[in-house]
């Protein structure tokens, strides 16, 4: 393993400390790759939008610096990325965006599809903290299940395994239906109804942090290797 594994490795595995960032900025910087080192000392140090923008003015014009930032991020050729206030992002996004904080990639939003095929990358090489599936709806759930709408009954939003009937003994809408090892990882909701929660932000981000344990407990598996 070699410096560069071992500062990356720092970094994924304590993703709320600077100290690994700024220890892989000088490694940038002392080998060459002087745009990420800005980048990161920017945004570990609180840099304002206004100077996010002019270090992405002056480092867009550069060939090389785009195409070694998109190399950086894994980012692929449908997906685009974002370096500013993430805050301000909608929570899920329909789009496919990598967002970038403090240097790394932190939350991207994309497909069930597009999280299979990029995990193992993005997650041993970036501390990630949300997926967010936007190919994937929660549906309206009812516990017990009503033919009738009735305002007595709390409304849950929430999944379906593939292959699983809903209440009323249908198929489910394939939007509303997660592969077995996805569903099984989503966190119990305080409903009491498995896979459902009490409106539809809660079951994304349910979803959200599924995807994060699946991808983490990977990059654990890869590591050991």
């Amino acid at each position: 393993m070699n410096d560069r594994e071992m500062l990356i490795r720092a970094i994924c595995a304590n993703p709320t400390e600077d100290t690994p960032r700024l220890a892989y900025a000088d490694w940038c910087e002392e080998n060459g790759v002087r745009w990420h080192a800005e980048l990161i000392r920017l945004q570990c140090g609180g840099a304002s939008d206004a100077k996010i923008r002019g270090f992405l003015v002056r480092w867009r014009k550069k060939v090389d610096a785009v195409r070694e930032m998109r190399e950086a991020f894994l980012i692929r050729d449908a997906f685009s990325f974002c370096i500013g206030n993430h805050d301000r992002a909608h929570p899920v996004p329909s789009n496919r965006l990598a967002y970038v904080e403090r240097g790394f990639v932190s939350r991207v939003s994309g497909t069930l599809a597009d999280y299979f095929e990029w995990r193992d990358d993005i997650f041993a090489t970036h501390p990630v903290r949300g997926y967010y599936v936007w190919d994937k709806q929660p549906t309206l759930r009812r516990n017990p299940p009503t033919l009738n709408y009735d305002w007595s009954q709390p409304s849950l939003y929430g999944f379906y395994r593939e292959g699983e009937l809903t209440e009323y003994g249908v198929p489910p809408s394939p939007y509303c239906t997660l592969p077995a090892e996805v569903y099984d990882a989503l966190p119990e909701p305080p409903t009491g109804v498995r896979a459902a929660y009490p409106d539809g932000f809660q079951a994304h981000f349910a979803l959200s942090r599924a995807c994060v344990k699946l991808g983490r407990k990977r990059r654990d598996e890869l590591w050991a290797k």
